[in-house]
Formats: C-alpha cells, structure tokens, sequence
C-alpha cells in the first residue's frame, strides 16, 4: 500500500489537502474566537490566509500537476522516495508555522515541496516541448517565490496573498476550460455541448491583467484610479467567466454530481470577479465578500471536485459517487454560501463557526471515503 501511495503524486497530496481541509477552518476559529494563542512567525491573519492558499490549495493544485504533466507528456513526474520528501517537506512547513522559530527556517519547507513541484513537472514539459503548459511550472514556481515574501516580509503579506489569489484564478481559468466541457461531454455524451473561445480568451486575458495589476500594486501603491481600473476589469473579467460557461450546459449536469460541482465551482469563480469589481467601484460590499467567493466558493469547490474525481479515474474505478461525497459537495457549497453572504458582516463568530464546520466536514468526509483509494493500487493492475 506504502508503495502505491507515493507512486503518483495526486495520491499523497490530495490526502494532505484533505488533512488541511479538516483541521485548518476549525484552528483558525480557535485562534479567531481567543481560545488559542498562534506562537508562529506570521500574524494570525496572514497565517490563515497562508495554509489556506498554500497548504490546501497549493496541495492540490501540486498534486493535479504532477498527475496531470505525465499524461501531458508521456513522461514520468515523481514517485517514490523524493515524493516522499515532499510530502515531509508539506508536513514539516505546517507545524513550523504552529512555533515560534526564525522565518527563514520556517520558510524553507514549504519552498522546497512548492520548487520541487515546479521542476517535477518543469523537466518534462520543457523536454517534450510541450508549449501549451509552458506555464504551469512558471506559476509555481512564482507560488514559491511569494511564499517566501510572505514569511520574510509580512507586512508585504497582504498584497503578496492577492497575487498569489491571482495566480491561482488563472491556473482556474485555464483548467476550467479544457476539463469541463470534454467531462460534459463524457458523462452526458447526447448533451451538445459547444465553447466560445472568444470569451475564453477573454476571461484568461482579464484575469492575467489583473495579476499584473495587482503585482503593480503590491510594489508601487494603490491609487483611487487603480482602484476604478480594476473595478471595470474584474467586471469585465468576470461576465466573460461567465459568458463563456453558458454553451457547457451546467444545469443539464445535475444528474452528474461529479461534474455538477465543477460547473458549481467555475460559476463562482465569475461571482467572486463580479463581487471584487462592485466593492472596488464603491458598492456596499467589502471586498472580503469577493475573495471569499473565489477561496471557499470557486477554489475549495473546485478542489473538493477534483479530488473525488482524479482520486477515482486514475486508481481504475468508476466514475461515480455515493450519499457520503454529495453530502460533502452539499457542505462545501452551503460553507460558501455561509461565508460570502457574511463576509464584512457584524455578525459575530456565529456565521463564521457554521462556515468553518461545513468547510471542515466537507474534507473530513473526503478523507473518510477516499483514505483507503488513495493507499491501495489501482483495481485494473496498471501503474499509476
């Protein structure tokens, strides 16, 4: 079983998403509410937004990749025992942010799990030539590098964490695009389904103008006209998110809660943008309420989704789930919900408690029904 579970590298940081997924939510209310004291290097804050961002949905997106780049390239990524090591390396980042110990100590892990994945998938994609992903190893590798900028300068955290939100929503974007109308298709092969490729080009460009814009931001100041610009572009950027889902056919999916819960997540990816611009653009809105809708709406539904059904089509098994999995899709979808209906509110720690539950059960009922899928080989004999 050991050896199965480090010999692809969804299997092992999937489990560990998952892991952080069902602890991370709960120690964060811990430490929000005063019942815990955070001895780490970074504030409370920027502690949670970082295993968040990094942990959770770092773990998974390192996981999908170096799944992902094999069938990409023909190529293998990495197994055995230097996966192991990154997975020490995820492991060792998270307890040493839990103590009081030196940023760059603290910093080191989880550069070295984050600039494994980058060359891990960089080598074979650069070696098959393989353009169209050129730049997936790019981004991660930029992860890598805001990681540190937010141990070692937390004051810059803040601004570091939007581009590093940023990124992520373009690794969304792209993703998104190829993968859910070719699932469409192939759970509902009579469904006609179509793309616009215009607004796909338009939801991509917008969304890396305003990682430029943001990253121009980060180091030069934010300005009331700045503030008006990417006001209007996440507007834009996220009506063509939007736009361009409407040929995939997302209502005709609910009989296929596999792919059901993608178009779910893709669809608040465009609420997240369209909540950020209106908050930029002065509405009553904090802009907390947009970034929620793109963390626990669009990212953790993606993730959740992703890993239920990467976890089964590349272990041999059917593509199919039980009341277990769709009770944690129900979860992750009413935690958004919760969230970004409360976001900027002066409720309390109420609505923040019930989201975080729903969040956390959500994972906790992925690692319940997918630990043993994740250990044991693949049910048809192949490798993988």
């Amino acid at each position: 079983m050991t050896t199965s579970f480090f010999q692809t590298g969804f299997r092992p940081f999937f489990l560990l998403a998952a892991l952080g997924g069902t602890l991370g939510p709960p120690l964060w209310m811990l430490v929000f509410g005063g019942g815990m004291h955070l001895a780490s290097p970074l504030p409370p804050l920027v502690w949670h937004i970082h295993e968040m961002l990094f942990a959770v949905i770092g773990a998974v997106i390192a996981g999908f990749l170096l799944t992902a780049v094999q069938s990409w390239t023909g190529r293998r990524t990495i197994s055995g025992t230097p996966l192991a090591a990154m997975v020490l390396a995820w492991i060792s980042g998270r307890i040493l942010l839990l103590l009081p110990i030196a940023a760059p100590i603290a910093a080191l892990p989880d550069l070295l799990w984050l600039g494994g994945t980058a060359v891990a998938i960089g080598i074979p994609i650069f070696q098959t030539r393989n353009q169209r992903n050129y730049a997936f190893p790019l981004i991660v590798m930029a992860l890598a590098a805001l990681h540190v900028i937010t141990l070692m300068w937390p004051a810059a955290a803040i601004a570091g964490s939007r581009v590093v939100l940023d990124l992520i929503c373009v690794v969304m974007v792209v993703i998104t695009g190829r993968i859910i109308p070719m699932f469409t298709r192939n759970s509902l092969p009579s469904l006609v389904v179509g793309s616009w490729p215009t607004f796909d080009r338009l939801a991509l460009g917008g969304t890396v103008l305003l990682t430029a814009g943001d990253l121009g931001f980060a180091v030069f100041g934010r300005s009331d006209l700045g503030d008006l610009a990417s006001g209007g572009l996440c507007l834009a950027t996220g009506s063509a998110i939007l736009v361009r889902s409407i040929p995939w056919k997302g209502p005709s999916t609910l009989s296929q809660p596999l792919v059901a819960i993608l178009h779910l997540g893709h669809t608040w990816i465009g609420v997240g943008m369209l909540l950020l611009g209106l908050s930029y653009l002065g509405a009553p809105l904090s802009t907390s309420t947009g970034v929620h809708a793109l963390t626990v709406g669009a990212m953790a539904t993606l993730c959740l989704g992703m890993m239920a059904r990467v976890a089964l089509g590349h272990t041999g098994r059917t593509l199919g789930i039980g009341k277990g999995m769709i009770a944690a899709f129900a979860a992750i979808a009413a935690a958004a919900g919760v969230r970004v209906a409360t976001a900027g509110m002066n409720g309390g720690t109420l609505p923040l408690t019930l989201a975080a539950v729903l969040f956390g059960a959500a994972f906790l009922i992925y690692l319940i029904q997918y630990s043993a899928i994740l250990f044991r080989p693949r049910v048809d004999g192949r490798p993988g």
